[in-house]
């Protein structure tokens, strides 16, 4: 059975992801519980939601809700400053971590300056052993608007870096925009690939508008241009092999009620996997 993992768009109801308009409108409870019903082992949130449900909630019982339903992966995101000389800016991100005992962390390049990757290893670093701390892993996502923009520059920092819990996380949608080849990602070196996020590539040009293509039209695993069947047996080649996460992010998507969102992309996340594994019955690794 393969282990499933909800990235918290995927489950954050009718909001568009806009800087300082990042939170929920949905109760934590709901979606946990919907997730769990879709048959997601794994969920992430923002690092706006978890606050505001501390708000609401004890750090046990948030916990609590997240084991009594089956989440064993819990995942926060975005980390954006654990490349800076100033270590305390990530104490908050510790903070909420350890409050709903998150398993990893999604961190984030730089978006502004001119940061190098060779700049970025000692605070990787670092911040590998501040969650490590914890038991989590912390996991570069690699996009075509951070300076970490190919898998040689996400690497550079891994590898440079050296740490067992620090890796890559790869999502289709930036995959396709960044020009990432499946061959690339199968050489990957063992242990750096350490998430992936399944979404559907439209068909036709990006939009122009780059955070619009990024938000508002993705598509389900199992549809668009990309074979997302191909880059699961990819990362598997990589050493990967699971929890996979889907991450969709669309206007489509904003307009489904929480448990058909859930649901359709668990869906489809089966199915890619289950043709995954036709491939590899025929071509095995």
């Amino acid at each position: 059975m393969h282990k499933l993992h909800a990235a918290n768009w995927t489950h954050a109801g009718d909001i568009r992801p806009e800087p300082g308009r990042l939170a929920s409108p949905l109760a934590i409870r709901d979606r946990i519980e919907a997730c769990a019903r879709a048959g997601f082992a794994g969920m992430g949130f923002i690092f706006e939601d978890v606050s505001a449900a501390l708000l609401d909630h004890s750090a046990a019982d948030i916990r609590s809700m997240l084991s009594g339903n089956g989440i064993g992966q819990i995942e926060i995101e975005a980390l954006t400053d654990w490349f800076s000389e100033d270590a305390s800016l990530c104490d908050e991100a510790l903070h909420l971590a350890d409050a709903i005992g998150a398993t990893q962390i999604k961190a984030i390049g730089a978006f502004e300056g001119d940061v190098a990757p060779d700049e970025m290893v000692s605070g990787f670093a670092r911040t590998c052993d501040r969650f490590g701390e914890l038991g989590a892993k912390v996991v570069i996502e690699l996009m075509k608007a951070s300076n970490l923009n190919t898998l040689e520059k996400g690497l550079a920092v891994v590898v440079g870096a050296g740490r067992s819990n620090g890796g890559i996380l790869i999502d289709s949608m930036h995959v396709v925009r960044c020009g990432m080849s499946l061959d690339a990602i199968a050489a990957m070196p063992r242990g750096t690939l350490l998430a992936v996020e399944l979404d559907g590539v439209p068909e036709g040009p990006p939009d122009p508008d780059f955070w619009a293509d990024m938000v508002d039209h993705r598509l389900q695993p199992d549809q668009g241009q990309f074979d997302n069947a191909l880059l699961v047996r990819a990362a598997r080649l990589a050493g990967f092999d699971g929890p996979w996460g889907v991450e969709i992010v669309s206007k489509a998507h904003r307009a489904l009620t929480l448990d058909e969102a859930v649901r359709r992309s668990a869906s489809a996340t089966r199915a890619v996997l289950a043709r995954a594994d036709a491939i590899d019955a025929v071509r095995p690794s």
